[in-house]
């Protein structure tokens, strides 16, 4: 993830979130960490930033997703989070629509749901305000989220090797609508995929299960149910089980240092 800052946070399983320099990622190295947090809930798999610079972390064992604050950010330590989210079904996937609004994919349910603005400042038991589940397989244990510039929301799915897009009007009420877009794999390209992301070009970029890094160019004028060559393929060496390939601020993001 990357903060209004520009430096690089790293989610590991084992509990701690660490906060990389930009400065000092322009070269192959070790570079020390700027800030490093712990004690988070079990087993963090995913996490993103909203438009106040609180994180937002998915614990996938905890069935919870928790808040810091952009000020419990700025040093080292084991803040106790802000807000919980209690109530889900092995999470994994978080992102924030322009809305402000939280979406959580739920990997055992094969499910989809969003928390609004309101719901996240109580926190608790939530009941989502909308739920997307599966229409024919069209969510398979759904695990990394990314809106697109239109606001059309891409999920990718571990249990099917596809990645799947729900348009913006679809996301507006809970039902099991079948998707724009499915894209399956061809020659390998999808492999149990976990983290997405669009650049800014408007490219998707997918991470597999195995190591590897795949950029489909053109997704927007994609339809049904296609089976694209990606543009670009990259195996990415020491890297097993990567999550997100990035994932950009949202717009507005405010700077945290001064």
């Amino acid at each position: 993830m990357v903060d209004g800052d520009g430096d690089l946070w790293v989610i590991d399983q084992f509990g701690q979130a660490v906060e990389y320099d930009a400065s000092d990622l322009g070269a192959d190295g070790s570079p020390s960490a700027k800030v490093t947090i712990t004690g988070l809930p079990t087993n963090p798999l995913w996490g993103a930033f909203d438009s106040s610079g609180s994180l937002w972390i998915a614990s996938f064992n905890g069935n919870s997703v928790v808040e810091f604050l952009a000020d419990q950010l700025l040093v080292d330590g084991a803040p106790t989070p802000n807000v919980t989210i209690t109530g889900l079904d092995f999470p994994s996937g978080v992102a924030f629509d322009a809305a402000g609004n939280l979406w959580v994919a739920n990997a055992t349910p094969h499910t989809v749901v969003m928390f609004s603005p309101a719901q996240l400042v109580v926190g608790g038991a939530l009941v989502p305000e909308v739920t997307i589940s599966a229409n024919a397989g069209s969510l398979a244990s759904p695990v990394g989220l990314a809106f697109d510039a239109a606001g059309n929301l891409w999920v990718s799915n571990a249990g099917s090797d596809t990645v799947v897009k729900f348009t913006l009007s679809q996301l507006a009420v809970s039902g099991s609508p079948a998707p724009d877009v499915t894209i399956s794999a061809n020659a390998g390209s999808l492999e149990f995929p976990r983290g997405l992301a669009f650049d800014n070009s408007g490219d998707l970029w997918v991470t597999n299960f195995g190591g590897s890094l795949v950029q489909f160019s053109g997704v927007g004028g994609l339809s049904g149910a296609v089976t694209p060559v990606p543009t670009t393929k990259i195996a990415v060496a020491g890297l097993n089980i990567p999550f997100p390939a990035f994932s950009p601020p949202p717009l507005g993001l405010p700077i945290r240092t001064p």
